[in-house]
């Protein structure tokens, strides 16, 4: 999770903010809310049972703040369930963090 907040860090920029406003069409766009309150839960279930949302001061176990993480990973989550509905440049933005730690061909993978 470190890894991912790092290259998120080097990312933002207003053309992370663009594609975020993307991101938020894609949703409307897409209308999967029901989907995407399933996925929200499991994302808070596995912050709040992990290590580094629990031992020592906030952020000492990943270099920043827990509440950072979980954006990261929910921004990327929402991103690839609306794939379909958002330009590629904003997908491939959003799923940045993620890309070195999870390449895209192994999630496509049957």
């Amino acid at each position: 999770m470190g890894t991912a907040i790092h290259r998120w860090h080097g990312l933002v920029s207003s053309g992370w903010f663009e594609a975020e406003a993307a991101l938020a069409r894609a949703m409307e766009d897409s209308d999967r809310y029901t989907e995407r309150e399933i996925w929200l839960e499991e994302m808070a279930g596995i912050f709040r049972r992990k290590p580094w949302f629990k031992r020592g001061e906030p952020g000492t176990a990943i270099g920043a703040s827990d509440a950072s993480g979980q954006y990261v990973a929910t921004a990327t989550m929402i991103a690839l369930l609306v794939r379909d509905h958002l330009a590629a440049p904003y997908f491939q933005m959003l799923y940045e963090p993620f890309a070195e730690l999870i390449p895209l061909d192994e999630l496509q993978r049957e």
